[in-house]
């Protein structure tokens, strides 16, 4: 079943910053955990008007993984802007950029070629 970010649970936030100011880039991580502990494996969360989903259990980010990017995409300015500063690739790309991407590096990254380093 689909949901909008705004129907999922979300820590609290203030107009404009939203929950950006509970935060500090050093243990952004932490936060993310405790919100997960409070919220559950799958919830939203405002910093600076963006709006992110927040997934903590392995196999939902497999899942969203394998329906990229049909279904989910990252937030659309990043691919411009790593293009600009000349850093695109796979963490950057989108549409079938981004899945040719994603094969290279997945085979790359893979149990097998880990293991034979």
């Amino acid at each position: 079943m689909r949901k909008s970010l705004a129907a999922l649970p979300q820590p609290k936030a203030l107009p404009f910053v939203g929950s950006f100011l509970q935060t500090k880039a050093s243990t952004f991580h932490s936060a993310l955990e405790r919100w997960a502990d409070e919220l559950g494996n799958t919830y939203a969360v405002n910093l600076l008007g963006m709006e992110i989903l927040v997934l903590s259990k392995p196999e939902s980010v497999d899942s969203v993984l394998t329906q990229r990017p049909k279904l989910f995409r990252r937030y659309e300015i990043i691919e411009d802007i790593m293009n600009e500063l000349n850093i695109g690739g796979v963490f950057a790309a989108e549409g079938e950029a981004w899945r040719r991407q994603r094969r290279l590096v997945s085979q790359a990254l893979s149990n097998a070629s880990i293991e034979s380093i």
